[in-house]
């Protein structure tokens, strides 16, 4: 649902294709020489990344935009090893 409306089929391609970059985008990130895992400042610089991606999506909200962004790193740390075999 988009608000208060069912999602079109484009916009769901489009949420489709999103989701897929950002994941690969974190798995990039997390590979085992980046040193992502442990240092805070390359974690910062990678939810930068992923804000920037969603943001210029204009699929959602800002504020939601921003929640989420701290979901997907809070998930990428605790699924590390699962993310370097995607």
């Amino acid at each position: 649902m988009a608000g208060d409306r069912a999602l079109t089929d484009a916009e769901r391609r489009r949420l489709v294709d999103l989701a897929v970059e950002v994941v690969d985008t974190i798995a990039a990130e997390l590979a085992p020489f980046s040193g992502v895992r442990n240092r805070q400042p390359a974690q910062d610089a990678l939810g930068s990344r992923i804000f920037e991606m969603l943001m210029k999506s204009r699929l959602l909200p800002t504020p939601q935009i921003e929640a989420l962004v701290d979901k997907l790193m809070e998930l990428a740390r605790a699924n590390h090893q699962r993310l370097m075999v995607a």
